[in-house]
């Protein structure tokens, strides 16, 4: 069963009813006097995929220790960190294509 990213984004608020819209709309926010850049924007994006990944292995870490935890919010912790870990894995080919594409470029 495929679950698009709306759908998704509803499961988990429903399990876990974190502020994971804001979350997403504060990546590109930058302090006052400060502009956003690209390299921010990567950055910060990079810390959410990671914190992702760290809380999928807590909570199996912790399902393994015989704590009780939900399974569905595991297995949806474990979707979404391997969902990030996708798209992040997609910009970066998209990223080294286009890089290859502009050496190719002659002026």
């Amino acid at each position: 069963m495929n679950i698009g990213e709306l759908g998704l984004r509803s499961a988990i608020q429903a399990i876990r009813p974190e502020p994971a819209a804001t979350a997403i709309a504060d990546i590109g926010s930058a302090p006052e006097g400060k502009k956003a850049g690209f390299a921010d924007f990567l950055s910060e994006s990079l810390k959410q995929v990671n914190e992702s990944g760290l809380e999928a292995d807590r909570l199996i870490g912790e399902r393994l220790k015989g704590n009780e935890v939900n399974p569905h919010t595991t297995i949806i912790a474990l979707q979404e960190a391997d969902l990030s870990f996708r798209l992040l894995i997609s910009v970066k080919q998209r990223l080294e294509q286009s890089f290859q594409e502009l050496l190719r470029t002659q002026i």
